[in-house]
C-alpha cells in the first residue's frame, strides 16, 4: 500500500492494530503507534481506544495504561478499552475500580461498558461480582441485555462451574442463544467433566451448526477426559467415538 503512494488513514491503523494484537505482535504494535504519534491521530478516539486494546492483548499493560492517562479527554469508548484491557489480563479489581472512577468523573456507563465488566469477571470467576453488575445495568441504568450480554453471563455462570444456572438460563431467552455460546457452555463442561450437560450442548449446537468441527473436538475430548478420570487416568480411553455416536444418534 505505502509501495504505491496510498496514504494509510485512521482506518487503516484500527485494521492492522487488531490484526496485530491478535497475532501478538507487539514490535509491529510499537511501530504503529509512533507512525500514529507522528501523523496526528492520537486524537481520533476509536483508534486510541484500539490501541490500548492491541497493547493488553500482548499482556503489555503498562504501555495501555500510559496511553489511557495521556489522553487528552477521557471519553466513555477510552474507559471501556481500559476496562478490557485490565478484564484481559485478569487484573478484575482494577477494572471495577477504574469503572468507580469513570463514574466519579460523572460520566454515564453505556451497555458495552457493562459488558467489558461481565467479561471481566468472567476471566476470574467473580460470579458475585458480575451479578451486581447485571442488577446494576439493569435497574439503575435501565439498558436492555443483547446477545453479547447473554453470552458473557452464560460464560461467567460456566468459569464459575455453575454450568445447570448457565444452561436454565439460555433456556429462558426468548431466542436459544448463538452458537458461541453453545461452544462456550460446552467447553466449560469438558472443563468440569460434566457429559450429561455437554451433551445438551452439543445438540443446541448441532441443530445451529451441525458441520462446526470444535463442537465434535469438544465433546469427544470431554467424553475421554471423563473415561480416563474414571479409570484414574491409568488407561487410555479407546471408546469414546463410540459414545460419540450414540449421541449423534439422538438427534
Amino acid at each position: 500500500m505505502q509501495d504505491v503512494g496510498v496514504c494509510e488513514d485512521a482506518i487503516t491503523y484500527v485494521s492492522v492494530l487488531k490484526s496485530s494484537g491478535n497475532l501478538g505482535a507487539i514490535n509491529s504494535i510499537r511501530q504503529i503507534h509512533k507512525e500514529i504519534l507522528l501523523k496526528g491521530y492520537d486524537l481520533d478516539a476509536y483508534l486510541v481506544a484500539t490501541l490500548i486494546v492491541s497493547y493488553a492483548k500482548c499482556c503489555s499493560l503498562a504501555s495501555a495504561e500510559n496511553i489511557f492517562e495521556k489522553c487528552y479527554e477521557h471519553s466513555v469508548i477510552l474507559w471501556n478499552s481500559m476496562i478490557t484491557g485490565l478484564g484481559m489480563n485478569h487484573e478484575v479489581h482494577d477494572a471495577i475500580g477504574l469503572f468507580k472512577a469513570m463514574k466519579g468523573k460523572g460520566l454515564k456507563p453505556d451497555a458495552i461498558t457493562f459488558l467489558c465488566l461481565f467479561t471481566a469477571c468472567g476471566r476470574t470467576s467473580v460470579l458475585d461480582i458480575g451479578q451486581e453488575f447485571l442488577n446494576f445495568m439493569t435497574k439503575q441504568y435501565h439498558y436492555l441485555q443483547t446477545s453479547d450480554h447473554f453470552s458473557s453471563i452464560v460464560d461467567l455462570l460456566a468459569r464459575s462451574g455453575f454450568l445447570n444456572e448457565a444452561e436454565k438460563f439460555l433456556e429462558t431467552l426468548p431466542c436459544t442463544g448463538s452458537d458461541d455460546t453453545w461452544t462456550s457452555l460446552l467447553s466449560a463442561s469438558r472443563n468440569y467433566l460434566q457429559t450429561g450437560s455437554g451433551t445438551r450442548c452439543f445438540n443446541q449446537l448441532f441443530q445451529m451448526k451441525p458441520y462446526c468441527a470444535s463442537g465434535y473436538v469438544l465433546l469427544s475430548n470431554l467424553f475421554a477426559s471423563e473415561k480416563l478420570t474414571r479409570n484414574g487416568g491409568c488407561h487410555p480411553y479407546t471408546n469414546y467415538d463410540e459414545e460419540l455416536k450414540s449421541v449423534q444418534s439422538i438427534f
